[in-house]
């Protein structure tokens, strides 16, 4: 789960344990960036590894 306007205010969910914009625009920065002769399997997953449901 990221945290964006539309989950912010989700009740239970624990904003420590979840993915930003920036985690995810990370990953983007990182992927345009190789050189050209590199070559990236799908899928790509980025995920966090606690649940980020407080009560789950």
């Amino acid at each position: 789960m990221a945290v964006t306007e539309m989950s912010q205010d989700m009740p239970g969910l624990d904003h420590e344990r979840c993915l930003y914009p920036e985690d995810i625009a990370d990953l983007v920065l990182w992927l345009v960036t190789r050189r050209a002769n590199i070559k990236i399997g799908t899928p790509i997953l980025i995920q966090t590894m606690l649940n980020p449901w407080e009560n789950a």
